[in-house]
């Protein structure tokens, strides 16, 4: 399969402060740009139990938890990789929304999400 879209061909799925624009893919590869709007999740942290993802930032700044550790300063062209069923949670630095470009494997889907204290 091979196709090309732009972001009005996307699927807009909003989610209140996550807005993802979903634009498809295959079985094994899903791609999405993805605007997060202060943290997520709102509290606690989140797990992908199916997908390995990348977070490519496109525009915005944030912060990166992944249990022990912290990343600052994530900007522009800066690019994150979280493995399937690692919990993180991301605090958007700043007045503007974190726009990131997000490849995952296998297919995304919000079914596979889970959110804990």
């Amino acid at each position: 399969m091979s196709f090309i879209k732009s972001l009005k061909d996307a699927v807009l799925k909003d989610f209140g402060s996550v807005k993802v624009y979903e634009f498809g893919g295959s079985d094994s590869l899903d791609a999405a740009l993805t605007e997060i709007i202060g943290n997520y999740p709102l509290s606690g942290w989140a797990v992908n139990t199916e997908c390995d993802m990348m977070y490519l930032v496109v525009s915005g700044k944030a912060k990166f938890y992944f249990k022990d550790e912290s990343y600052k300063n994530i900007k522009k062209d800066s690019a994150v990789f979280i493995s399937k069923g690692v919990p993180y949670r991301v605090e958007v630095l700043g007045s503007k929304p974190l726009r990131v470009w997000m490849p995952s494997s296998p297919h995304w889907s919000l079914s596979q999400y889970k959110q804990f204290e």
